[in-house]
């Protein structure tokens, strides 16, 4: 019997969603998803531009954090300079099937 994992994927540092915000990690903290309908429902709710996780709202709001925040968000100002031209922030979905 072969069974089928999904994650989510950032392109650029080839790390995985975490499922917490925005937070992307290694391997060993991504989120695991059972059904292709659940990663890619997961995937809509992040690239929606309404969606206050968006990187477009990140990229907006981060700037406004206290100076004593800022050092810790750097990572996440980052990320978003390396995404911004990328269409749905370069964001894929990983399948992964095993036998059991």
């Amino acid at each position: 019997m072969k069974r089928s994992f999904y994650f989510l994927s950032d392109s650029v540092s080839k790390q995985f969603y975490t499922g917490f915000y925005t937070q992307i990690d290694r391997f060993e903290r991504a989120a695991v998803y059972f059904t292709r309908e659940e990663v890619e429902e997961k995937l809509k709710k992040l690239i929606n531009k309404e969606y206050t996780g968006s990187w477009e709202n990140l990229q907006r709001g981060l700037p406004h954090y206290d100076k004593r925040c800022k050092k810790a968000y750097k990572k996440d100002l980052e990320l978003v300079n390396e995404r911004k031209n990328l269409k749905d922030w370069g964001i894929e979905i990983i399948e992964v099937e095993i036998s059991l």
